[in-house]
C-alpha cells in the first residue's frame, strides 16, 4: 500500500516520492489529499495508528480525513466536510495549532493539533493540502490536571505558600493573601521571614534544615505577622518539592489560620473555669457520645479523673441505666433539643449513683448535632430514702405516725438547709458587694498615695537633680547623665500620674462624675482619635461615692471596648437623672457584635468585662441592659438613686481634701 501511495502522490505530482520517504520517517502523523475533491493519496503510518484505521488511497468516499469520526474541541460533532483541511483546500488559507478530537472505530477518542498547508504547483495553482497532525491527549490531560489543581490551590481558605530551599517565596494563593495581607505580587520573591515574628527566626532554620535532606514537617502550630503586624495562631504542614530527577528543588507549605479556633479554646478555658466551681456533674460529649469536657464535679460525683473520663463513651464508662431506651431519649433530644430525666450511673468504686439528668444539644451553624452538654444532680440519698420510705410503709404500716414524723422532721431539715442556703446566698451578694468597695476603696487610696507620697518624692528628686545640672557647669558627662536623670524623673513622674489616674481619677473625688468622664473621654480621643459626644446635663450635681464609681467604671469599660474591637468612629454617652434614678446610655456607630456573641454575654456565657459592668449595677439593685446590630451598639444602665439638690457635707468634706 506504501509504494501505490508513492506512486500515486508523484503521479499527481503533489509530493515527490522522497518527500514521501522522508515524511515516513518522522514522528509527526502526517497525510495528503488532492484538489480539488480532498481525496487522500497518500498517509503514513503514524496517521494510520492515530486513526484506528487504514483508509483505502484514492477512494472517493475517503475524502478530507482518514478518521472514523471527527469532533471539535468543545466535543461537538464536526462533518469531514468541515475539517480544517476542506477549509485549507477551499481557501488556499494554512490552518496551524487548531485542536481536533478523533474518535476511533474502537470509540476512543484522542487530541490532536494540526498543522495544514496546501501544496501549489509552479504556476501557484493549489493541486492538494498536506496535513502533519500529532497526538496531544496526554498533554491536554496534564493542562486540565493543573488547571485544577491550580483552581484548588487559589480557591483554597488556606494559605498555600512555595518557597526555595533558600527561603524565598516562589508562589502565593489568594488564601495566603486572605491571612497574611500581602498580595502575591507583593509577597513573590521575598524571603519567608516576611511573614516570621522576629522571635520565631530559628524556627524557620531548622525547617530549612529538614528540607534539604528531604524531610516531610508534620502539623505543628506557631504565629505568624500580618502586613499590618498583627500576630495569628496558624496550623502548618510542610512537604519538599521535588524536581523530574528527584532532587528536592523547594518545599510547599499549607498554613491554616487557627486564630479564632485559639481564642474559643481560652474562652472555653474560661468558662471551664466557672464550670468547675458547680457542684452538679457537668460534662460535655461529642456525636458519638465520647467526654469531651469533665468537670470537677464530675470526677467528685464518679470518682473518675478528668484524664480518665475525656475520650470515652459516658454510657459504658458510667454503665448508665436508663427509664426508657436511648434511641427514644435521643429522638426527643434532636427534636426539642433537650431532655430531661433519672438516670442511674455506677460511681468507679462500683456503688450506685441516681441523678437528675438535664441534657442539651448543640448544634452548628448549619444546624446539624455538634455535641451535649450534660448536667446532672445527685438524688441518690433522696431516691435511697424514698425507697426506705416505701418499703417501711409495707412493712410497718402500723407505725405509720412515726413514720409521718419521720418524714415531717425530714421536711423542716430541708426547709431549714433551704433556709441556710438562701441566707448564704444573700451573705455572697453582701461578700461581693463589699469586695468591690473594698477594691474601689483601696484603688482611691493606692491612688492617693501614689500621688502624695511617691509624686512629692519624684518632685524632690526632680529639683535636687536641677540643682545638680546648674553645679555641674562645665562637666559636660555628669551634665548629661543629669539631664538623662532629669528626663527618666519626668518619664516616673508621668507613669505614676496615669497609675493613679486609672486606678481612681482624683477628679472623680475633686470635680465629681460628669468631670470625670468628661476628662476621660478628652484622654482617650487624644491617644486614639475616637470621636466622642457627650449629653450630660449641667447641672447633674453629685452622687454616693458608688454609684459614681461604678458609673465612671462603666464608662471606662465601654469607652475601651469601643476602641478595641467596634471599629466604630464615633461614640456618645448620655446621662442625666431625676428624683429616683440615674440614666446611662452609651452607644457607638460600629460593627455591632455578632449575634451568637451578643446570646453568649446576654445568657452570662461570655464577656467577661460586660459581666464585670453587671455584677457592679447588680450590687446598686440597677438594671444593665445591651442591644447590638449591624450599626451599632448601645449599653443602656438604670441605677436607683434619691435626687441631691446639693452637695452633702461629706461630699463637701470630700471635694476640700482632694485641694
Amino acid at each position: 500500500m506504501k509504494s501505490n501511495s508513492l506512486n500515486l502522490i508523484a503521479g499527481h505530482e503533489i509530493l515527490s516520492p522522497d518527500a514521501t520517504k522522508l515524511l515516513e520517517l518522522l514522528p509527526l502523523a502526517a497525510y495528503a489529499v488532492r484538489a480539488p475533491d480532498g481525496v487522500i493519496i497518500w498517509f503514513n503510518s503514524r496517521a494510520a495508528d492515530l486513526w484506528g484505521r487504514a483508509p483505502m488511497i484514492g477512494d472517493t468516499d475517503e475524502r478530507f480525513c482518514g478518521a472514523h469520526r471527527l469532533h471539535h474541541a468543545d466535543g461537538s460533532y464536526m462533518a469531514h466536510s468541515d475539517t480544517p483541511v476542506a477549509l485549507a483546500l477551499s481557501t488556499g488559507v494554512s490552518v496551524h495549532d487548531e485542536e481536533v478530537i478523533i474518535e476511533r472505530p474502537d470509540g476512543s477518542r484522542i487530541s490532536v493539533s494540526v498543522h495544514i498547508d496546501p501544496i501549489r504547483n509552479q504556476k501557484g495553482a493549489i493541486v492538494g493540502v498536506v496535513n502533519f497532525f500529532q497526538d496531544i491527549t496526554e498533554r491536554k490531560r496534564t493542562e486540565r490536571a493543573n488547571g485544577l489543581l491550580a483552581a484548588i490551590v487559589d480557591t483554597s481558605d488556606d494559605a498555600i505558600v512555595s518557597k526555595s530551599l533558600e527561603g524565598v517565596i516562589t508562589s502565593w494563593n489568594h488564601g495566603a493573601e486572605r491571612i497574611f495581607g500581602y498580595s502575591a505580587e507583593e509577597a513573590v520573591g521575598q524571603h519567608i521571614t516576611l511573614i516570621i515574628p522576629h522571635d520565631r527566626r530559628k524556627e524557620e532554620t531548622y525547617i530549612l534544615e529538614r528540607l534539604r535532606r528531604g524531610e516531610r514537617v508534620e502539623h505543628f502550630e506557631t504565629v505568624r505577622v500580618t502586613k499590618e503586624g498583627k500576630l495569628v495562631d496558624i496550623s502548618v504542614a510542610i512537604s519538599v518539592v521535588k524536581d523530574v530527577n528527584g532532587r528536592v528543588i523547594g518545599a510547599s507549605k499549607v498554613a491554616r489560620d487557627i486564630t479564632e479556633r485559639k481564642r474559643a479554646e481560652r474562652a472555653l478555658a474560661e468558662r471551664g473555669l466557672l464550670l468547675d466551681l458547680s457542684h452538679d456533674a457537668i460534662m460535655v460529649r461529642d456525636c458519638a457520645d465520647r467526654v469531651t469536657y469533665w468537670n470537677i464535679g464530675a470526677s467528685e460525683l464518679y470518682g473518675y479523673s478528668r484524664e480518665e473520663a475525656i475520650g470515652r463513651v459516658t454510657h459504658e464508662l458510667l454503665q448508665t441505666e436508663f427509664p426508657e431506651p436511648l434511641l427514644r431519649i435521643t429522638e426527643k433530644l434532636h427534636d426539642d433539643n433537650r431532655w430531661t430525666g433519672e438516670l442511674i450511673h455506677r460511681h468507679k468504686d462500683g456503688r450506685q449513683v441516681i441523678v437528675v439528668s438535664r441534657w442539651a444539644l448543640g448544634r452548628d451553624d448549619f444546624g446539624n448535632p455538634k455535641s451535649v452538654l450534660e448536667t446532672n444532680t445527685e438524688i441518690t440519698q433522696q431516691r435511697q430514702s424514698e425507697k426506705a420510705l416505701r418499703e417501711s410503709e409495707e412493712r410497718l404500716r402500723t407505725l405509720a405516725e412515726s413514720l409521718e414524723t419521720m418524714v415531717s422532721d425530714r421536711t423542716q431539715q430541708l426547709e431549714q438547709r433551704n433556709a441556710e442556703i438562701l441566707e448564704q446566698g444573700e451573705q455572697l451578694r453582701e461578700l461581693s458587694t463589699r469586695l468591690v468597695q473594698i477594691q474601689d476603696e483601696e484603688g482611691r487610696r493606692i491612688a492617693r498615695d501614689l500621688h502624695d507620697s511617691a509624686g512629692q518624692i519624684v518632685t524632690a528628686i526632680s529639683l535636687n537633680l536641677a540643682c545638680m545640672a546648674q553645679r555641674a557647669g562645665k562637666y559636660a558627662e555628669i551634665a548629661d547623665g543629669i539631664k538623662q536623670s532629669q528626663e527618666m524623673i519626668h518619664q516616673l513622674s508621668n507613669e505614676i500620674r496615669t497609675v493613679s489616674y486609672l486606678l481612681h481619677p482624683p477628679l472623680l473625688d475633686e470635680a465629681g462624675l460628669t468631670g470625670a468622664i468628661r476628662w476621660y473621654a478628652q484622654g482617650l480621643t487624644e491617644r486614639s482619635g475616637l470621636k466622642i459626644r457627650l449629653d450630660i446635663p449641667g447641672d447633674f450635681g453629685r452622687l454616693p461615692d458608688d454609684v459614681e464609681v461604678t458609673i465612671f467604671r462603666i464608662v471606662q469599660e465601654c469607652l475601651t471596648n469601643i476602641h478595641r474591637h467596634s471599629g466604630a468612629t464615633m461614640a456618645t454617652i448620655g446621662l442625666s437623672r431625676n428624683f429616683e434614678n440615674v440614666f446611662l446610655e452609651i452607644k457607638d456607630d460600629g460593627t455591632g457584635i455578632p449575634g451568637k456573641k451578643l446570646s453568649e454575654i446576654r445568657t452570662r456565657r461570655s464577656g467577661v468585662g460586660i459581666t464585670g459592668m453587671r455584677e457592679r449595677v447588680s450590687h446598686l439593685r440597677g438594671t444593665f441592659d445591651i442591644q447590638s446590630n449591624g450599626s451599632g451598639t448601645i449599653i443602656s444602665v438604670t441605677v436607683p438613686v434619691a435626687m441631691q439638690a446639693a452637695p452633702t457635707a461629706e461630699m463637701a468634706e470630700r471635694a476640700k481634701a482632694g485641694d
